[in-house]
């Protein structure tokens, strides 16, 4: 049976038209789901005018309704909620491409199921599973916010040029005089509104070669008309959701983590991708972390020596580059799984069109892809830009750097009479600052050796929160300049920026004190410190201090009797209410659930990616320093994620769902954090330690006199010996990622059965 549902309900046939196909049960909309939050100063004219433009035909198939608040008209007239029609559902997710699984017309079973964009009439021998059932049973939660809120991006705020949304896409021009626009009742309010503010501008475009015209709630934001636009949690789901993430899964030594698929059907699969890669990178550290205490606890009750001195500490550091390097490669597998199960796997032929970014400029072309009429923008300039943006990202960077050396000579570290062989006189050491460093000499003000050697400890780690709070401002309009056609260009580029300068403060310390002091005592204890602070800060600040904050909060509130509203249009059909509720989905919210949710703070899932990258670079690049620090991150990891789903659940504000094909960007910053894990091991295993010494005692370095003539001899051996073992290790690492298949033999199979099923399609249509 091939599935054809008619876009225009209204569209009455003639009588020598042919019979139509027979269409699905018409459903009454979904609840909304997607609230809208107007600003304090946005007139109330606006307010009702964008509720009734986005009711109406030039919606696209919206649902507004006004939230029924508790707290008189003013705060019911500030927020709004909305859904969508059922055939606006599906015209959308053909519109962006949404994969849905299909009844395989083969009939072969044991393999993974086949999804495939849908479309609203298939015209062919497709048939997607459950399309003629209601789309709280079709589409997933997820899936229905991302459709709800995609069409809310794609409202004209201008008249005539709303079309049809099965064929106009964001960035669409419309050219010559013709089809100028006309203003919208909508449109002259908020012209109006903008007078009243001596702004001049009117969004008429009358006279020009081309027309533009913007979109709605691209618009509203920028004039600050409207704060905020967040998906509604639905507290069943969510919290049954989040008792999913809190419980242990079972071990497993292959395939996928099923308590991640109803994070995926309620969050999308960015978020989803995130506690994936949690759930894959805490289970294959407990065997480093094993080992890691293993020779921690060999090393202090057995050998009873320093770091320095151990001679098994060094293998862990290569057992480390290794884990990482597997690490790499099996979760590319479990990633694309993953991938392939919700039909995000970036092949080819999977996302055809590309949307543009809301705020992408360019010129007017011809597309010499599609034959449409598209935005430009030259990539010389781009890339242009980039490198501007570059250079003041490296002008930061020496401020950053500047006061990393400024706070190490405040906690004692820059100290050149540790090594007077090296630096005869202070003014030899370049980082040295007497005024500073004095401060921390014994019985000053910031004794390093009494309590209050703590100060520059904290002193650098606010300072470092608010360069880190500063240049993320910076980076966002850096990026915005480098105008990015796609979003997904976008957030890579603001996370390589925001990354490069994030991880130079935490890791520039380190690399100082391993590679130009050659300390690794101070290394070590700098180490600690950092790795367990940051762990213990992420438990408290970023989940038990916010969610005391919210319950002080919502206990303080006045009680109020809360009276039950439904943010949708009531249902007609009481069986879709039922089954909505038979799912484990709640109708049915309160107004004091509603705007809470809006008073929220938005939830960044760079920040989680952050943390855990950072740590990987800790237990990775400084392996031979402190192997413990492997299995205090997988106790850490557990508890991460526990703390994250609580925080995305309660804390914060639900994430608008993403389809996204993989982790993006991280991937490559994972890859150059653990390859680049192989120079720093061999470094401080022959530089900066004496643990090549333990195994060949002809190649010991006296580091308290680096220029003596024994050292120069033996310095060239050891270089070469480094040289030699670094590439060594490095082939090993190569030879071990490229004999495990970067896909799994049961995607592998998926994707040809469906390259054949869709041969056998084409075949049969041509029949």
């Amino acid at each position: 049976m091939t599935i054809r549902i008619e876009v225009d309900d209204e569209k009455d046939d003639g009588p020598g038209s042919p019979s139509p196909l027979p269409r699905p049960p018409t459903y009454a909309p979904p609840p909304s789901c997607i609230l809208v939050r107007f600003s304090e100063e946005c007139p109330e004219s606006i307010v009702a005018t964008t509720i009734d433009r986005l009711n109406g035909h030039m919606g696209l198939g919206l649902v507004a309704t006004d939230v029924a608040g508790e707290h008189g008209n003013a705060e019911r007239q500030r927020c709004i909620g909305l859904s969508a029609t059922d055939a606006a559902l599906r015209r959308e997710a053909e519109q962006i491409h949404l994969q849905k699984a299909i009844v395989d017309p083969t009939q072969i079973g044991g393999l993974t199921s086949i999804r495939e964009n849908f479309v609203v009439a298939a015209g062919g021998m497709v048939d997607f599973i459950d399309a003629e059932a209601s789309p709280l049973e079709f589409f997933t939660t997820a899936e229905i916010h991302l459709l709800v809120h995609s069409l809310f991006d794609s409202v004209r705020l201008l008249d005539e040029k709303n079309d049809d949304r099965r064929s106009s896409t964001r960035g669409d021009i419309y050219l010559t005089k013709k089809n100028t626009v006309k203003s919208s009742a909508l449109s002259e309010a908020i012209d109006s509104y903008q007078k009243t503010k001596s702004s001049g501008s009117t969004f008429t475009a009358d006279g020009m070669d081309y027309v533009d015209s913007p979109y709605l709630h691209e618009q509203m934001k920028k004039l600050n008309l409207i704060d905020v636009v967040t998906p509604l949690h639905l507290a069943r789901e969510r919290d049954g959701v989040m008792q999913l993430m809190l419980k242990p899964s079972p071990w497993r030594t292959g395939g996928i983590d099923e308590s991640i698929m109803p994070i995926y059907r309620y969050y999308g699969s960015q978020c989803a991708y995130y506690f994936a890669w949690m759930d894959c990178y805490t289970r294959c550290l407990m065997f480093p972390g094993a080992a890691g205490l293993g020779v921690y606890a060999y090393r202090t009750t057995v050998l009873q020596v320093s770091v320095d001195d151990c001679p098994y500490t060094p293998f862990f550091g290569l057992l480390m580059f290794l884990w990482g390097v597997f690490f790499l490669r099996y979760w590319e597998r479990y990633e694309k799984r993953y991938a392939w199960m919700w039909g995000t796997y970036a092949t080819s032929e999977t996302f055809i069109e590309i949307e543009t970014r809301a705020n992408f400029k360019g010129t007017p072309r011809i597309s010499p892809v599609t034959g449409a009429v598209q935005m430009h923008y030259p990539a010389w300039r781009r890339r242009l830009k980039q490198v501007v943006s570059g250079l003041i990202t490296s002008c930061l960077l020496c401020v950053a750097f500047f006061w990393i050396i400024c706070s190490l000579n405040l906690q004692g570290y820059v100290n050149p009479a540790h090594d007077r062989n090296r630096w005869p006189e202070d003014d030899d050491h370049i980082f040295h600052i007497p005024y500073l460093a004095d401060l921390a000499q014994p019985g000053e003000l910031l004794d390093c050796n009494t309590h209050y050697g703590l100060i520059p400890v904290v002193i650098h780690a606010l300072v470092i929160a608010v360069f880190n709070m500063t240049y993320r401002s910076i980076a966002i309009h850096l990026t915005e300049w480098e105008n990015h056609e796609t979003d997904e260009h976008f957030e890579n580029s603001l996370i390589l920026k925001r990354f490069c300068f994030e991880a130079f403060d935490a890791f520039l310390p380190l690399l100082y004190l391993a590679f130009y002091e050659f300390d690794v005592a101070k290394l070590r204890g700098e180490l600690v410190s950092l790795f367990n602070v940051d762990m213990l800060r992420r438990l408290t600040l970023e989940c038990l201090v916010p969610m005391l904050l919210h319950t002080i909060r919502r206990r303080g509130e006045e009680k109020k009797t809360k009276n039950e509203v439904g943010l949708s249009k009531k249902f007609d059909d009481l069986d879709g209410v039922a089954q909505y509720n038979k799912d484990g989905r709640s109708v049915l919210l309160t107004a004091d659930d509603v705007l809470d949710q809006a008073e929220l703070d938005e939830y960044e899932i760079f920040d989680d990616y952050l943390e855990m990258v950072i740590q990987l670079g800790y237990i990775c690049i400084f392996a031979s320093v402190y192997p413990l620090a492997a299995a205090l991150a997988s106790l850490s990891c557990f508890v991460e994620i526990r703390t994250d789903a609580i925080k995305i659940s309660h804390v914060t504000r639900k994430p608008v769902p993403a389809r996204v094909a993989s982790i993006g960007i991280w991937n490559q910053l994972i890859s150059v954090i653990i390859w680049f894990s192989c120079l720093t091991n061999c470094l401080i295993v022959c530089f900066s330690t004496d643990q090549l010494a333990q195994w060949m005692p002809s190649m010991e370095l006296n580091r308290d006199d680096w220029d003596s003539v024994a050292n120069s001899a033996r310095g060239e051996h050891v270089v070469r010996f480094m040289f030699v073992l670094e590439h060594a290790i490095l082939l090993l690492g190569i030879l071990l990622y490229s004999a495990i298949p970067s896909t799994p033999a049961d995607v592998a199979a998926g994707i040809k059965h469906r390259a054949y099923v869709r041969s056998q399609v084409a075949r049969q249509r041509r029949k």
